[in-house]
């Protein structure tokens, strides 16, 4: 596509710059941004081949530019999110591990009905209030300070673990009707 086209372009003249200037971080960070649209525009063959690239590349920006290292990782998360898209009926998603500082869902992940983000570097559970047909969630070992989200519309929520997390106090939990198992 035309739209394609234009992106390689790009792609292709910051690649130029940073072999001339190779800790730029401007233009590593739209390198990653472009290479990343590229990949998802083209499906998810080209967007596994790249995965491991792009994942190196905001690596290398957490490296070059430690002062937004939270926006790095948020990124980074994102695209691993998005580059674990289930196919349309999965009702399972498991991403233990994975680095993640946020779960942003897709649309294709609201048929979840089961999702393991255990071991990953979350803060809350902000994003999970639109998975309305989740039935069990795992969130072990993570840093969640907050589980406010869940108050939102989690009327099929049945199992939650939260082993290992932050939190403060365990409130707010009898607006999940459903909860059997916390």
């Amino acid at each position: 596509s035309e739209h394609s086209l234009i992106l390689t372009k790009e792609i292709d003249r910051i690649r130029q710059l940073l072999s001339i200037e190779p800790s730029c971080k401007y233009a590593l960070l739209n390198l990653t941004l472009l290479e990343r649209s590229l990949a998802l525009e083209s499906g998810k063959d080209t967007l596994a081949r790249r995965r491991a690239t792009l994942l190196d590349q905001l690596d290398a920006l957490i490296n070059v530019d430690p002062f937004r290292i939270e926006l790095y990782r948020d990124l980074k998360s994102d695209f691993i999110v998005q580059s674990s898209e289930p196919e349309a009926q999965t009702r399972s998603l498991s991403l233990p591990k994975a680095g993640l500082t946020r779960f942003t869902p897709l649309p294709s992940f609201l048929s979840l009905q089961t999702l393991d983000v255990s071991g990953n570097h979350l803060r809350s559970l902000d994003g999970l209030e639109h998975l309305f047909l989740l039935e069990k969630l795992v969130a072990d070992d993570n840093k969640i300070v907050d589980v406010t989200a869940l108050q939102r519309t989690k009327p099929f929520l049945r199992v939650m673990s939260l082993r290992n997390n932050a939190l403060s106090a365990v409130s707010g939990f009898q607006d999940l009707p459903e909860l059997q198992e916390l």
